[in-house]
């Protein structure tokens, strides 16, 4: 039963993070988020971009090791929450 937890956890955490790191379109794209530059570049990933498209002479660019790094992020992140909810199960039960 723990153990079902404790993978539950992960996966909730796990799915926030690549949804907060889909979600940096809205930040970083024109007209939606912070940015006030239009300059017509589309962009996704959160803290590190790791898929450019657009601008005034189009291009793509992909960034294997932003999103290695971001995947790394999730899962450190997501094993953090996993911990911490073992730790605070452990504690109810005694």
């Amino acid at each position: 039963m723990r153990f079902r937890g404790a993978v539950s956890a992960f996966a909730v955490a796990f799915t926030c993070c690549c949804l907060i790191n889909v979600g940096s379109y809205f930040l970083w794209t024109d007209g939606h988020g912070i940015q006030t530059v239009y300059d017509g570049i589309s962009r996704i990933g959160l803290p590190y971009v790791f898929y450019e498209e657009g601008g005034f002479a189009y291009r793509k660019k992909f960034y294997a090791k932003a999103i290695a790094i971001d995947l790394a992020m999730a899962v450190g992140i997501s094993t953090l929450a996993t911990c911490l909810w073992a730790s605070n199960v452990t504690r109810e039960r005694t």
